[in-house]
């Protein structure tokens, strides 16, 4: 049976938006998006609003995470074993999440850090965060650096020493 003009166009029509459904779920779910750190806003564990002139002057490793993401909790020993590196170039470490009060206080219990947890004032897909973890870089003057979802391997000492360097 042969094909006509139409139905080739159709099947092409059908082809184009298939891939377009692609690429928007690889975007979504794969490119952290473009944050500006003054525009974020944060709630303290205890509800009380999260000043910002923590953040004035710092550099800022601010990974969104979900309490029962398993690459999120990887993460964490790595994460710790380093921070004393980060904090010394004047990194401040920041975990954020949606999630209710009692589930992060629950995480913290298990995994005990020295690392900031606040709360986002939006849902974290609202903001355009869809993967755990997702990490921001930001300098002294809030400009971000760079950004990546997926776990990062904090195991390797280059990884410090590479976002070190991304401030610089």
């Amino acid at each position: 049976m042969e094909v006509s003009r139409t139905q080739w166009f159709l099947r092409g029509i059908i082809a184009v938006m298939i891939i377009g459904v692609i690429v928007r779920q690889y975007v979504k779910y794969r490119v952290a998006p473009e944050l500006e750190i003054d525009k974020l806003e944060f709630v303290n564990l205890d509800g009380s609003q999260y000043n910002h002139s923590n953040l004035k002057g710092r550099n800022i490793l601010l990974t969104y995470f979900a309490t029962w993401c398993g690459p999120c909790n990887a993460e964490i020993a790595g994460l710790e074993a380093v921070r004393p590196l980060l904090e010394a170039e004047g990194f401040l470490l920041v975990h954020v999440t949606d999630e209710a009060l009692e589930k992060i206080n629950n995480f913290m219990a298990k995994h005990p850090s020295g690392i900031t947890y606040l709360l986002s004032t939006k849902p974290l897909a609202e903001i355009g965060v869809h993967t755990y973890p997702t990490h921001f870089v930001f300098d002294k003057q809030g400009t971000l650096r760079y950004k990546q979802t997926n776990e990062m391997n904090w195991n390797n000492p280059e990884t410090a020493q590479d976002i070190i360097k991304m401030v610089e």
